[in-house]
């Protein structure tokens, strides 16, 4: 039986989960470059002097002292490498379309929390449903950043994953183990192996069974004593 408060606990961690997808989507700290002092180049040196953090976000670049900058960025020159800021922006896209949708599913999840318990029986696959898509948006998002940081040479010696990248993963976890919890456990206590076949006429199945009859002799043999019966009256 899905009960209201199995929807409420389901409602607030999916809350949980969809505040770390929308940290992910507008914070900058995807990737994180940081550069001691009197760092020595290396096979991807970095154009920065002296010891700098550069915080790389979906949509902007800021720099420690708090200066912003929109990212990827043309005039810059961060669209140079093929595909770059197509992959990126297709990362982005990814995760805004995850974003809206899991909008979608907190008021979908208020709506079965607050309505009829049939409501509740039948809205568990529609939430299973919208919770894989959004975390397999979050995954394409998060596959596209890690190729980038693994391929691009924008990113260099000193770059590593920042806390949104993490947060995106657990966020996606979160989801696809509500999905995965959510299908199983509703399988089994909505009743959708438990009911019985509906029989082809309705209007039979509250009628009264039917009676056989067993003669000890037969109709026909009942008729014919009978009759002699009443000659051998006439008779006498």
């Amino acid at each position: 039986m899905l009960t209201r408060t199995f929807y409420f606990i389901l409602f607030l961690v999916f809350l949980g989960s969809y505040g770390l997808t929308i940290n992910s989507l507008f914070s900058t700290s995807w990737i994180h470059f940081m550069q001691p002092a009197n760092t020595p180049p290396g096979p991807r040196p970095s154009p920065f002097p002296g010891r700098t953090s550069v915080y790389y976000g979906l949509f902007h670049q800021c720099t420690i002292g708090g200066r912003c900058n929109s990212f990827p960025n043309s005039t810059n020159g961060d669209c140079q490498e093929p595909g770059f800021c197509i992959l990126w922006n297709l990362a982005r896209i990814a995760m805004i379309l995850a974003a809206v949708i899991g909008s979608y599913l907190v008021i979908h999840l208020l709506g079965l929390v607050f309505g009829s318990s049939e409501k509740r029986q039948r809205g568990w696959k529609i939430v299973v449903f919208v919770l894989f898509v959004i975390a397999l948006f979050q995954i394409l998002g998060m596959a596209i950043i890690a190729h980038l940081f693994s391929t691009s040479t924008l990113f260099y010696v000193g770059t590593n994953y920042g806390s949104c990248f993490v947060l995106n993963i657990i966020s996606w976890i979160v989801e696809v183990f509500s999905a995965g919890f959510l299908f199983v456990y509703s399988w089994k206590h909505s009743g959708v192996a438990q009911y019985e076949p509906i029989p082809e006429n309705p209007a039979d199945e509250h009628a009264p069974p039917a009676v056989e009859h067993t003669y000890t002799n037969p109709p026909a043999a009942v008729h014919s004593e009978a009759s002699e019966r009443s000659l051998q009256e006439e008779t006498n």
